[in-house]
């Protein structure tokens, strides 16, 4: 799962995160950026809808609600928090390239 021998509990612990953790290839990120995409264009009019999307995008959008049920990111999870799991709530923290805010 991640790019390092050192158990991902460990590194929690140690750090407060465990980065990389390869859940995901570079096609699969890329086809969910592109659903986030599509779906910010279709609400780039209807900005109180466009939040919607942003913070609650594994309600929203398929892609995302795939990628919280996804086997390597459950199994890197539980390594940390355990089986019993539930995904409480999911959000997006966009910092959209030269914006000053």
């Amino acid at each position: 799962m991640t790019s390092s021998t050192v158990p991902i509990a460990e590194t929690f612990a140690r750090d407060g995160y465990v980065f990389p953790c390869g859940v995901l290839n570079e096609v699969e990120a890329g086809e969910i950026r592109a659903d986030l995409e599509a779906g910010e264009a279709a609400l780039a009019e209807r900005p109180s809808e466009l939040s919607l999307l942003r913070g609650y995008p594994a309600q929203l959008l398929p892609s995302f609600a795939a990628l919280i049920r996804r086997s390597l990111l459950i199994e890197a999870v539980s390594e940390i928090l355990g089986s019993d799991l539930l995904v409480w709530g999911s959000g997006l923290f966009i910092k959209e390239a030269n914006t000053p805010s």
